[in-house]
């Protein structure tokens, strides 16, 4: 009796899987700028993705390059048609990085700012999600609004710009890690920064708190990550 052992290949399927976002380092700079000002040497080495976000004054017209070249994109900055605190976003895919990387910004008029520069891995090549934001003004507290991510594992940030006057009593809860907080001493403009990453994307709308009432002005925002190596999946059956 002849036994035919039949192994047929029926499928060879690809599931990918997702890089894992890394925080590489973080720095934040109070600074007045009246022209132009640079900020302290940064190492962004192995980075795939800076995000810059800066908290400042309205009117004033900032613009910033980096010391290795990048070309930046802006997201739509957070801000109201008078003097209130403004916050905005830039950030920079699959950068050119360095052990020594600057930021000099440029502006006609006086401008007081927190400045905070972040270097992360692991993100996707475009890796640009959503963000919401909005200001309030005469408040202690204030969420941005609620963003859901498209994907899993994405990179989520948040940042604060105010007119605390003091680092004391500015926090962030919801979702959101804080990572750095920071004033300028000149005006007491103010300015937070925080994030996680979503091992499950999920709505996300974090609260960020200051010690007095006043202008708030936060934002939240998503970056996808990466992809990493495929697994290959056999499926195989045996017959006779």
């Amino acid at each position: 009796m002849w036994k035919l052992l039949l192994i047929s290949m029926l499928s060879v399927v690809a599931f990918p899987s997702f890089a894992a976002v890394t925080l590489l380092n973080h720095q934040a700079t109070p600074i007045d700028v009246y022209g132009t000002q640079t900020t302290p040497s940064f190492n962004s080495s192995g980075a795939s993705l800076l995000v810059v976000a800066i908290a400042y004054n309205g009117g004033c017209g900032l613009a910033f390059t980096d010391s290795l070249a990048n070309v930046w994109t802006a997201l739509p900055p957070v801000a109201s048609n008078t003097n209130y605190p403004i916050g905005q976003i830039w950030y920079t895919a699959s950068p050119n990085v360095g052990s020594a990387q600057t930021l000099t910004l440029t502006t006609p008029t006086a401008c007081y700012a927190t400045v905070f520069f972040t270097a992360w891995s692991g993100t996707s090549a475009s890796p640009y999600d959503n963000q919401i934001g909005r200001v309030l003004d005469g408040v202690s507290s204030a969420t941005p609004g609620s963003i859901t991510p498209a994907a899993s594992n994405e990179l989520v940030v948040s940042f604060l710009s105010s007119q605390n006057g003091t680092t004391t009593g500015i926090g962030v809860s919801g979702g959101i890690s804080l990572l750095d907080v920071t004033c300028e001493n000149r005006t007491g403009r103010c300015g937070g920064f925080g994030y996680t990453v979503q091992t499950t994307a999920t709505t996300i709308n974090p609260t960020w708190v200051q010690s007095i009432s006043t202008a708030m002005t936060t934002a939240v925002a998503a970056f996808q990550a990466g992809t990493a190596a495929s697994h290959i999946r056999h499926r195989v059956i045996g017959g006779e």
